[in-house]
């Protein structure tokens, strides 16, 4: 229901036939859950998962079809896919979430989507892509050139692959 808190310590949600243990569809706060199976956003805004076990999902631990929201303070482990995707029109904070053992990226982000990975432990690299012939209207790439939201006194490790060979 919509803001609405599920929170419970002790309580381990499994999805069943290849379904995700949960669903999120509207503005709702999930906290503290253990959950084996996965989690869908499937649209909504102001969403957040916080403080989640997500384990053992045949696809992506949590994949966001769409929406706006947070995903903070979880741990995604022995997934099939990624461990968090971000697809579609979403943007999504992923923030003090830690990947380990999926088989795909630790955090995915679609071309078509926002997000924001910060101070995350991933033990599969976060990549992402932009094509910069494309004109966009939106603050983060147009023309030929992309700018990246880093934070003033943030430590950053990354690397450009340029797309003609060259990488900085």
């Amino acid at each position: 229901a919509q803001g609405r808190v599920a929170e419970e310590s002790a309580t381990k949600i499994i999805g069943v036939d290849g379904r995700p243990a949960l669903t999120v569809q509207s503005k709702v706060t999930v906290r503290g859950l253990r959950l084996e199976g996965g989690v869908v956003v499937a649209g909504g805004n102001g969403w957040v998962i916080e403080g989640c076990s997500i384990t053992n999902s045949a696809g992506d631990g949590v994949v966001v079809r769409d929406g706006t929201g947070e995903v903070r303070g979880c741990s995604v482990s022995e997934c099939g896919g990624h461990g968090i995707a971000i697809e579609g029109s979403s943007n999504v904070t992923v923030e003090r979430c830690k990947t380990v053992r999926n088989r795909k990226r630790g955090v995915h982000v679609a071309p078509t989507a926002t997000g924001r990975v910060l101070d995350c432990e991933l033990d599969v690299p976060f990549i992402t892509r932009w094509d910069t012939t494309r004109r966009s209207a939106d603050m983060w790439h147009s023309g030929n050139h992309i700018r990246l939201p880093l934070e003033e006194g943030g430590t950053y490790n990354f690397m450009v692959e340029w797309g003609d060979g060259a990488s900085e």
